[in-house]
């Protein structure tokens, strides 16, 4: 039962240490944005969170 829980956390923490390795590889100014793309969308402006997506994850 633990091999069993344990396997599913590590599973679970697994795509936040990719998030993280991959943050780690954008340019300060990337991150900069990202910040300010969150701060907006946490204010409730959703166009800088939108613009970011398109421009700079080509989402």
């Amino acid at each position: 039962m633990a091999d069993l829980i344990g396997g599913h956390m590590a599973d679970l923490f697994a795509g936040v240490r990719s998030v993280a390795d991959w943050a780690k590889r954008l340019r300060p100014s990337v991150l900069a944005e990202a910040r300010y793309a969150f701060d907006a969308y946490m204010k409730g402006d959703t166009e800088p969170r939108k613009d970011f997506l398109r421009r700079c994850l080509r989402l």
